[in-house]
């Protein structure tokens, strides 16, 4: 398992620089978030963060992984969630849920501009893979609020 470590603060002015905060503090502890998601729910395969853009803040995957497509697909899935419940009126989106024959993804916001990602096994609790990502997604905001406050 590999784990990725990227924090960046986007202006939103074209062309300006990229200001990244201190060495390791916040993106270490996102990863810790990760790590503590992983160990709750016991067959959580792989975690990260993407920014809405995909690209990767922090990750725990797989070595066969590509981290930038995983990122890519992550902010995808969620901009065809946010599509799809507005065009239906089904409110604020929750969550991105994938099953497939051997596992499933989760994708969730986890802020104004991140995304929690979340595979697991098929033999994954749901209502438990859920519940640990609802209070991983609170450790994230407020990581991520305090990595970026003025």
């Amino acid at each position: 398992m590999t784990n990725s470590t990227r924090l960046v603060k986007r202006s939103k002015k074209p062309g300006a620089a990229k200001a990244r905060p201190r060495a390791s503090g916040p993106a270490s502890e996102l990863v810790q978030a990760l790590r503590r998601l992983q160990t709750a729910a016991s067959r959580i395969r792989a975690a990260a963060i993407v920014d809405t853009d995909g690209m990767t803040i922090a990750s725990l995957l797989p070595q066969r992984a590509q981290e930038r497509r995983v990122g890519a697909i992550a902010a995808a899935l969620l901009s065809l969630g946010e599509q799809t419940i507005a065009e239906f009126g089904h409110g604020e989106l929750e969550r991105v849920f994938i099953e497939g024959e051997n596992g499933y993804t989760v994708v969730t916001p986890a802020g104004p501009t991140a995304v929690l990602t979340v595979v697991a096994q098929k033999d994954a609790k749901v209502g438990l893979v859920f519940m640990q990502m609802s209070r991983a997604v609170e450790e994230v905001r407020t990581i991520l609020s305090l990595a970026f406050a003025p």
